[in-house]
């Protein structure tokens, strides 16, 4: 009946498991969230622009494999593809291994994970 079907649906989704040790572009695990950040770097030439300014890397990071292992969507250009597999594929195949982060849609899609207060001017005037 229905309730099978919508059951059938949630269960694929629930099958998937993010590891934030694992690169966002292979299989490859890591020890800790630091070591999978340098492989991705060294093998994909992956950064997260402004690194400095996250808030908390782990909640970014997981936001970053969801989108690629749930949402099958690539991080740079947000092309959908059917699987997972064939979304890392094509950010390998295309050098999309990369955060878009050019123009202010970019932005705000990530702008939750920043905090920039650290740079805006103090109001104390010294008075």
């Amino acid at each position: 009946e229905r309730k099978d079907e919508e059951d059938g649906d949630n269960e694929e989704e629930e099958m998937i498991e993010i590891n934030l040790a694992q690169s966002l572009f292979d299989s490859h695990v890591e020890e800790d969230v630091h070591s999978a950040l340098d492989y991705m770097r060294r093998s994909y030439g992956f950064y997260i622009p402004e690194a400095e300014f996250i808030e908390d890397m782990d909640e970014l990071l997981e936001y970053l494999h969801s989108k690629v292992k749930i949402g099958c969507c690539c991080l740079f250009c947000n092309r959908t593809f059917r699987s997972s597999q064939a979304c890392q594929q094509h950010m390998i195949d295309k050098s999309h291994c990369k955060i878009k982060y050019d123009e202010q849609a970019d932005f705000d899609e990530l702008s939750d994970f920043y905090d920039f207060s650290s740079t805006y001017p103090t109001a104390a005037g010294g008075s």
